[in-house]
């Protein structure tokens, strides 16, 4: 849904549903892009403008900050995951970034480097968002930040 919500702003859209499918990673069936439609237009995420093609309702939709709790936002970032997976295995090198960090980190700079990380995310959509940009291709960026270690007496991770 995500992708599909996003494909409607490239310069080549078709709303055919085999074109779609076929744009799509991992590939979907025409059906599921019917099905994406009509439930994207149900939930408001897509509306049909005055020539009844179909555009965004909002230019940006995005979780809170730390509002992972509510089942929607925890199924999207799984996707996603799910997604990142996928094209680690199915994409050359040169068409998927993946940086990975492994850090210790002092209790104090947590917050710090929390507020850089949405600092990052602000800069980026405020580049997309800019007038006149004319867009070709749907990407995803996730961004992750998670402990490895336990905190002291802590028995696992919190669920």
């Amino acid at each position: 849904y995500v992708c599909l919500r996003e494909m409607v702003t490239l310069k080549d859209f078709q709303e055919n549903h085999k074109w779609i499918a076929k744009r799509i990673h991992p590939p979907i069936s025409p059906q599921q892009v019917k099905e994406a439609i009509e439930t994207l237009l149900e939930l408001g995420l897509l509306r049909r403008n005055q020539e009844g093609k179909l555009v965004q309702t909002e230019k940006f939709v995005h979780t809170e900050d730390q509002n992972t709790q509510i089942v929607e936002a925890y199924h999207f970032h799984e996707a996603m995951i799910d997604q990142a997976r996928y094209a680690l295995g199915h994409f050359k090198q040169e068409e998927r970034h993946y940086y990975g960090l492994t850090i210790p980190l002092p209790k104090e700079m947590m917050q710090e480097l929390i507020d850089e990380f949405y600092l990052f995310r602000d800069k980026v959509i405020e580049k997309v968002n800019q007038k006149g940009l004319s867009f070709d291709e749907v990407y995803q960026m996730n961004f992750q930040f998670f402990p490895l270690t336990k905190k002291k007496g802590e028995e696992g991770p919190h669920e």
